[in-house]
């Protein structure tokens, strides 16, 4: 087993990674409007609850989940590398002033992803029970939740763990998880986000995929023409796009205007 770290050095490092992490990112994503603009995709069937809810999208809780519960969402700028999880595209925003610390788990050099694992060796009992139980996907949930608890994390930016050949570029493309944990009151409980904002349905996926039977980290094509069959040059920038279709879905209330992507007229 390696050598444990010092935890005071291990926090000092973690708390300067978390700075240039920060950093890059506003550099990165932040629009000019001092917005972080997100899409989520997910399928048809929750569409309704998605209404019905104010056009908030979902908190996720589940084990299971790359980086513990959050709202999982990819940046405009990385339009098709999650429209393998559902035909239906929800477009929000951040605002910029909410994100004070950010984790980048998604480094060329692994930095973020070493000294993660230099924690989880210093959380003991947990870690035994990682490696050693078939409780993995609880216990990688906890220690996740508890990671960016401590150090005050408010999003992980991480690169695609499930992919598919036509839609994703693993190394370029970037998902994010948004620290946010249900509400709760006397009268109830919700798991919808209040932190991702002003939510319209502004596109939708002309195809359909399957998970691989002997990787579930692939996302196969079903049917529907295929992204990766077309030449370079049909293949849409979104960003414009996106951006004005939700000052148009907006200025209509919310009436169906939406990008279709793959159509067979493209």
């Amino acid at each position: 087993m390696p050598k444990l770290r010092q935890k005071v050095n291990l926090d000092q490092e973690i708390e300067a990674w978390i700075r240039y992490s920060t950093n890059i990112f506003k550099n990165e994503y932040v629009h000019t409007d001092d917005k972080i603009w997100v899409l989520k995709f997910f399928p048809p069937k929750h569409l309704g609850s998605f209404f019905k809810n104010n056009n908030q999208i979902m908190i996720s809780c589940s084990p299971g989940f790359t980086w513990g519960d959050g709202v999982y969402v990819t940046s405009i700028k990385h339009a098709y590398s999650a429209m393998f999880y559902g035909r239906v595209g929800v477009m929000g925003w951040i605002e910029s002033k909410k994100i004070t610390k950010v984790y980048d788990a998604g480094d060329p050099n692994h930095r973020g992803i070493e000294l993660y694992q230099d924690w989880i060796m210093l959380k003991t009992s947990l870690f035994d029970e990682l490696t050693t139980t078939i409780h993995s996907e609880i216990v990688n949930q906890q220690l996740r939740n508890e990671f960016r608890d401590e150090y005050g994390i408010d999003l992980v930016v991480f690169p695609p763990d499930e992919s598919n050949n036509d839609y994703t570029q693993t190394q370029v493309d970037r998902w994010f998880v948004v620290s946010e944990s249900p509400k709760t009151s006397s009268q109830n409980s919700t798991n919808y986000s209040t932190t991702v904002k002003d939510c319209q349905w502004v596109l939708i996926v002309h195809e359909e995929f399957i998970s691989c039977k002997n990787d579930p980290r692939i996302r196969l094509n079903l049917f529907g023409q295929q992204l990766g069959s077309l030449h370079a040059s049909q293949k849409d920038n979104l960003t414009d796009k996106l951006f004005k279709m939700h000052d148009k879905v907006s200025r209509t209330f919310g009436n169906p205007h939406h990008i279709k992507v793959l159509e067979e007229d493209l």
